[in-house]
């Protein structure tokens, strides 16, 4: 008798061991499971982040060797891309600047890069259709320009005097975001053209930025969704046009 309850005791001992164990072993897959999605995010966070910081570095370059004149910049009417005469290197050995384009294309931020024989009697830079592919994490883009009124524009307006900084704001998702979608690129472009809006034609004091937000964006993308209110990212930098 002793011995079937020693016997009972012990099988209860067991089994209360083996529940704490594997209560344990739960908690910590919950614990490695969370860490792993927290630093799967924050590496997409990182790439984004970079290929953002790159392009704008690349354009702080251009810019900073841009031919400076009335009509020597030129950006689109809806803000979704910028041309420029700067005297950046290109192919051709003979020409005496270039022409360079900031665009989307198949959701992606390309940048050309064309030589051209600029003088003061040159018209405005027509911008180009296509180029090399500068950061394939930005998919959406916003030029504006602030005023010496203190106002942001999405126009140079009358004389490009008239204004003290360009601003340009991306929008990101990762690469591995990306892929999930067989059609991501075309429906990432749609959103750059449709669904990231400029700043007001009478004048705003506040930048894409401040209106750009991953939830709302969403809720515009379809099946990429899920994946640009998670993974999406903004940014935003001002160029001096003194």
């Amino acid at each position: 008798m002793k011995t079937a309850i020693r016997n009972g005791f012990t099988l209860l001992e067991l089994l209360a061991a083996m529940t704490v164990l594997v209560l344990i072993l739960l908690l910590f897959t919950q614990i490695f499971g969370h860490a792993s999605k927290t630093s799967e995010g924050e590496t997409r966070k990182i790439s984004s982040f970079s290929g953002a910081i790159g392009a704008f570095d690349r354009l702080s370059m251009d810019l900073a060797m841009r031919v400076r004149s009335e009509n020597a910049l030129a950006v689109s009417s809806d803000g979704k891309t910028l041309s420029f005469f700067t005297q950046v290197r290109n192919s051709g050995g003979s020409s005496r600047a270039s022409l360079v384009t900031y665009l989307i294309k198949d959701g992606k931020l390309l940048r050309s890069v064309k030589p051209t024989h600029w003088s003061d009697s040159t018209s405005q830079p027509i911008p180009a259709s296509d180029g090399e592919v500068l950061a394939d994490e930005v998919f959406g883009l916003q030029f504006s320009f602030m005023r010496r009124d203190g106002l942001m524009y999405p126009n140079v307006g009358t004389s490009l005097s008239e204004n003290s900084s360009l601003i340009a704001t991306f929008a990101c998702l990762d690469r591995r975001s990306r892929q999930r979608f067989q059609n991501a690129e075309v429906r990432l472009n749609e959103l750059n053209l449709s669904a990231l809006n400029g700043v007001s034609e009478s004048g705003s004091s506040l930048t894409p930025l401040s209106f750009w937000d991953a939830v709302s964006l969403s809720e515009k993308a379809g099946e990429l969704g899920a994946a640009i209110r998670t993974h999406a990212s903004f940014y935003e930098r001002r160029y001096a046009l003194d």
